[in-house]
């Protein structure tokens, strides 16, 4: 399977918004986060469902019933879990209230996508019978991060066993930066090269230490997946701001370090939101609590670039759209005219061949009468209307 069916198996079956499961009780609405409570409650109203779960619901205080672990790959078909819970209890994890204390299953649907969230504090014993797993399908994603604390030899030579490992490892703090370095100088030392950070940003620090973590992944070529912190029962999304931080400064640096492949010739501090160089002119404004940038045009410098109305954050200049339109316009007809021309003269070459051998067109429809090869007999006709032999 190559990198880009990988990469897309993980961004097209996450659903943002709740959806609708079969489970051993019926049909019910799951959903992942508290912010989706209301849409959920919406979804269950119209369908006419009374089954509501997933952990959004847990975070919620709803009541939810004890359904099978599976019900996660009706959310994606590639994943599964081995092992439920954490053998830690971060105060910004939701984890420990979701699924309790850490357990190894017994038993689980193989699949490449390992949802587990702290694999590694399982014995070497379950360890491998989850690599013994993947193996068929050649690749394997840890999708929630592997705690770059418990990684270990052992664990590094089991994972060589899978021809394709995207290697995800949590850098949450910058307590933990020796052991972060250590875990990802020995998955580069055993062959390994998808290698890609969870950074949880905006919760007991300042956008100095957040900005120290993601610079320092950039460095040891990881690849950066900045997390936002949420209040575990939030009812908004991105709604909390610690002290420390701004709106404005969050958002820039989500911007950002989530589009690294985008915006990675641009340093950090000369990136602004909706910007692709620096050397634009620019102005800020407020439109709807959404912070914009004006540009003057490099081409017209008398009209400045306008938000577009379906992405504020996007400008354009209408000066350039209008000359692009008559630009497209005017080779459209010169391509056309091309066309036409030639083939003009391959009529007039088939004609002359028809001329010819008048009888060539008569020896195939008579085929194609006896075949019933009734779309032939079309063109046929067609050919004969449109080439009469000559005098």
């Amino acid at each position: 399977m190559s990198k880009k069916h990988i990469n897309s198996t993980m961004s097209q079956y996450w659903s943002k918004n709740p959806i609708l499961v079969k489970t051993s009780l019926g049909r019910g609405v799951s959903f992942a986060f508290s912010w989706q409570v209301d849409k959920a409650k919406d979804l269950a109203k119209r369908e006419g469902i009374d089954l509501i779960g997933g952990p959004g619901a847990i975070l919620s205080g709803l009541t939810v019933p004890d359904i099978d672990d599976s019900i996660i790959e009706q959310h994606n078909p590639y994943a599964t879990f081995t092992t439920r819970g954490c053998v830690n209890s971060c105060s910004f994890c939701a984890v420990p209230k979701i699924e309790g204390e850490f357990r190894e299953l017994q038993g689980w649907n193989p699949n490449p996508l390992i949802c587990d969230n702290n694999i590694l504090a399982a014995s070497q014993s379950h360890f491998t019978k989850a690599i013994d797993s993947v193996i068929k399908f050649g690749w394997v994603d840890f999708n929630q991060g592997l705690d770059c604390r418990l990684v270990t030899d052992f664990h590094f030579d089991q994972l060589r066993r899978v021809k394709k490992v995207i290697l995800r490892f949590s850098f949450d703090s910058i307590a933990i930066e020796s052991k972060y370095m250590d875990a990802i100088r020995r998955a580069k030392e055993y062959g390994f090269r998808d290698i890609r950070s969870y950074v949880l940003i905006g919760f007991n620090d300042t956008p100095e230490d957040a900005l120290y973590r993601l610079e320092l992944c950039r460095k040891l070529g990881v690849l950066t997946n900045p997390m936002r912190y949420q209040p575990i029962d939030t009812k908004v999304k991105n709604s909390y701001i610690n002290p420390a931080w701004t709106d404005y400064e969050l958002k820039r640096m989500m911007r950002y370090w989530a589009n690294l492949r985008i915006t990675y010739k641009i340093p950090y501090k000369d990136f602004d939101p909706g910007l692709t160089s620096k050397k634009k002119i620019k102005r800020e404004v407020k439109m709807e609590d959404v912070t914009v940038v004006l540009e003057k045009c490099p081409k017209h410098s008398n009209v400045s670039k306008v938000p577009s109305k379906k992405n504020p954050n996007r400008l354009y200049c209408p000066e350039c759209i209008k000359k692009r339109s008559e630009k497209a316009v005017k080779t459209r007809k010169e391509n056309q005219k091309k066309i036409e021309k030639p083939k003009k003269e391959v009529f007039k070459e088939i004609k002359l061949s028809f001329d010819k051998y008048p009888s060539l067109l008569d020896e195939l429809s008579k085929s194609a009468e006896q075949e019933d090869r009734t779309i032939e007999l079309e063109i046929i006709h067609r050919l004969k209307t449109s080439f009469p032999k000559s005098e």
